[in-house]
């Protein structure tokens, strides 16, 4: 089933790679002035506050599927949590857009992404798929690949050549939709996508997005051949056996691209390992380490989580009743890096921060927080069994919104046990071991909703 989870995506993926979402405008020239640079407030530890360096407890309740474990770790340097920011989101720039790319594809020249690919990565397309026919793979529908592979056929014929590619720019566009009837519109949204030959069978892609002002900005790189999906395990602070590149030449180079960027304010919080996996031929065909960095403010960690249940876990709805909503993504910059140097790239979501909120707040006592946890637990009472392992407890600053202003609050995470089995076969965000339970507001108790808008890729 995975496997042709999978398939599906990628055709999807190959689809849709032209066609592009619809976002609100930007200014491109309020970039340029953008402040990267964190803050250094003044601080005092909070009164009173004392937590232990390892916790456990055991959740059980009569009558219940439900039995929830704690056996952690706890991660609370709480002197550096006593105050909160208030930010917005920034737009990326045309000037630092530039010196990202030249960081990444140094001297080489760029052009305008071909609609269904070029005449090489379309016969690699074809090659890929008609494996997938040989190998005729349980519960797929057949037909569906015979069918697309008669349609990448017929787009040989008007497929360029990498040689007869159109030259780009990389200068941001406005992005163009359609309305319900099918009319051309000019949206809000500004953005670059070009590829670049890098000496691999498929083009490298690089893509920049502005959607309104600031409101989500990204940039993204991959230079991974299509065909393969993402195997990934757990955090990983040692080299990797059998590949040449070192652990520590790996995040060297990736400190050395973020200091080269300009974004070297941003800090590791997590490395992990993984494999490009290719399903058709179930093997394993190349081993990559991967990086996350993401703000310090003055010794507080913004961290990065993935919320443990989906969207639709809690009383069937998006919404956690009497949450918060964490809005967007935290800000962070991504690297995926190989022998050849670094295959995949992203930074998401840059904020300014503009000023401290809240000096020298109290957190309320680690009793009280475990006590909100064993009450919300109880919320849960009539899910389906589970069997809920809390391996880490961790203290570090979440953004969410309130009264339409951005802020960086301190929070807690209970995350949850890694799993070494997991496999992302569609290339979407897994963090084995750091995704959140739950999350609760350090000053006053709320839960923080971390489903809403938070994927990360």
């Amino acid at each position: 089933m995975k496997i042709k989870i999978f398939i599906l995506c990628t055709i999807l993926l190959i689809l849709t790679s032209a066609c592009q979402r619809e976002f609100d405008d930007v200014d491109t020239d309020n970039g340029n002035d953008q402040n990267y640079s964190p803050v250094t407030p003044s601080q005092q530890p909070s009164a009173d506050f004392e937590v232990p360096d390892h916790f456990i407890k055991i959740f059980d309740f009569e009558n219940s599927s439900i039995s929830v474990s704690i056996d952690a770790s706890i991660d609370a340097k709480h002197e550096f949590y006593n105050n909160t920011y208030e930010i917005k989101q920034i737009p990326i720039s045309q000037e630092k857009v530039d010196i990202i790319r030249n960081v990444l594809l140094p001297d080489t020249q760029i052009f305008s992404p071909p609609y269904y690919g070029t005449r090489e990565e379309i016969i690699h397309q074809i090659t890929y798929l008609e494996e997938a026919l040989v190998n005729e793979i349980e519960d797929f529908n057949m037909s569906l690949i015979e069918n697309y592979i008669e349609f990448l056929k017929e787009e040989l014929y008007s497929a360029p050549s990498k040689e007869d590619l159109t030259p780009n720019d990389g200068k941001y566009g406005i992005r163009v939709g359609q309305d319900i009837n099918g009319e051309k519109i000019v949206t809000d949204s500004i953005y670059i996508d070009v590829v670049a030959d890098t000496g691999k069978i498929n083009m490298a892609t690089f893509h920049a997005q502005n959607i309104g002002d600031g409101n989500v900005a990204q940039v993204s790189f991959s230079n991974i051949d299509r065909g393969y999906a993402i195997k990934q395990h757990t955090e990983n602070y040692n080299s990797i056996s059998g590949m040449e590149t070192s652990y520590e030449e790996a995040k060297n180079i990736a400190i050395n691209a973020l200091t080269d960027m300009g974004l070297d304010y941003l800090q590791t919080e997590l490395s992990l390992k993984g494999t490009l996996f290719n399903p058709i031929t179930e093997s394993n065909e190349n081993q990559f380490y991967k990086f996350y960095f993401t703000r310090n403010i003055s010794g507080a960690l913004v961290s990065l989580t993935e919320p443990f249940f989906s969207k639709f876990d809690r009383d069937n709805s998006m919404i956690i009743p009497n949450s918060y909503t964490q809005s967007l993504p935290e800000e962070f910059v991504m690297f995926m890096i190989d022998n050849s140097g670094i295959i995949g790239f992203q930074w998401y979501n840059p904020v300014e921060i503009i000023d401290i909120s809240d000096k020298n707040v109290l957190l309320l006592p680690f009793n009280e927080i475990i006590s909100i946890l064993e009450e919300e637990i109880k919320t849960f009472i009539n899910h389906e069994a589970m069997n809920i392992k809390i391996s880490t407890i961790r203290l570090s600053m979440t953004r969410y919104t309130t009264n339409n202003t951005y802020i960086y609050v301190p929070v807690w995470d209970f995350l949850v046990a890694p799993n070494d089995d997991s496999i992302n076969i569609t290339g979407a965000f897994v963090f084995n071991g750091s995704q959140s339970f739950m999350t609760i507001n350090a000053l006053d108790g709320s839960i923080i909703n971390r489903f809403s808008f938070n994927s990360l890729i």
